[in-house]
């Protein structure tokens, strides 16, 4: 197997993303149609959530510690929820159902193996 380095300045590209999200009104509120859910924003979730809001997705995701979640929604403007394998929470679960898209990157924790 021949592994490839990826350089730190690759431009993610995304061809297929709407250049504008559309907006549906639900209630009194508006929501961008396009909603992404990322379950571990570490160095590749935060990249990603960076490219997808700035092609007008809505993003949200999970991290582990509350310095870091404080640091995501404050610098970043993402939604965050704590996620913790030893106890997950049935909040997480509800945000999941709001939206339209979702990604996997959480590397697996030492001693319990894959957390999801």
């Amino acid at each position: 197997m021949e592994l490839c380095k990826i350089s730190g300045s690759a431009a993610f590209q995304f061809g297929h993303l709407p250049k504008r999200s559309v907006f549906r009104m639900t209630g009194m509120e508006f929501k961008p149609q396009n909603r992404m859910f990322i379950a571990g924003m570490g160095f590749v979730g935060q990249r990603l959530g960076r490219e997808l809001k700035n092609h007008g997705w809505d993003v949200s995701g999970t991290c582990t510690s509350i310095n870091k979640k404080k640091k995501l929604e404050e610098e970043r403007s993402f939604q965050i929820y704590l996620f913790d394998a030893n106890e997950p929470d049935v909040i997480i679960l509800d945000a999941i159902k709001n939206h339209t898209h979702m990604v996997v990157s959480i590397p697996p924790v030492p001693g319990i193996g894959d957390p999801v």
